[in-house]
């Protein structure tokens, strides 16, 4: 199931850095409304122009999230109170 949260500017720089370090693998956008496409083994990651992620549930992406984000109340955490 996919999820999505809007990214401020410099979350967006947070995860263009996260995404260089860690050496994800890029694919092609499907669309011009589309920033960054990511795939790799399981992990999948969707920029939109406007800041919006959309992401799946894999067990990269809590550590990814809570590595990019900048403002605590977007702690992100999958697992329910």
């Amino acid at each position: 199931m996919a999820n999505s949260i809007m990214l401020d500017k410099e979350e967006i720089k947070n995860l263009k850095s996260h995404i260089k370090k860690k050496k994800l693998k890029k694919i092609p956008v499907k669309s011009e409304h589309e920033s960054i496409r990511i795939e790799d083994d399981g992990l999948k990651l969707i920029l939109y122009n406007s800041g919006k992620l959309v992401y799946n549930e894999d067990n990269r992406t809590e550590g990814i999230l809570n590595s990019i984000l900048t403002d605590s109340k977007h702690c992100y955490s999958s697992k329910e109170p």
